[in-house]
């Protein structure tokens, strides 16, 4: 049911969370530590630093980091479950 959902803003709230702010008026604090750290991988090792998490943009009505090397499903954002 989230196909036609987007991001319409996001911001950083501290470490690894974000408040996300969707058009269905949806507003979640997402935190993305726990994914960093059960997939660690060298593509997302870098996010782990919160200077380099913070670098996320939205394009396309998502959330992507260094146009879309980390990315993830609007369902599972618009779930908080990442």
């Amino acid at each position: 049911m989230t196909d036609s959902i987007t991001v319409v803003s996001a911001r950083h709230l501290d470490g690894h969370r974000l408040e996300v702010v969707f058009s269905d008026g949806l507003r979640r604090e997402i935190d993305f530590k726990p994914f960093l750290d059960r997939f660690a991988h060298p593509d997302y090792d870098r996010y782990l630093d919160v200077v380099e998490f913070k670098k996320f943009k939205i394009t396309d009505g998502n959330i992507n980091w260094n146009d879309r090397h980390m990315i993830f499903t609007m369902d599972s954002l618009h779930k908080g479950q990442v």
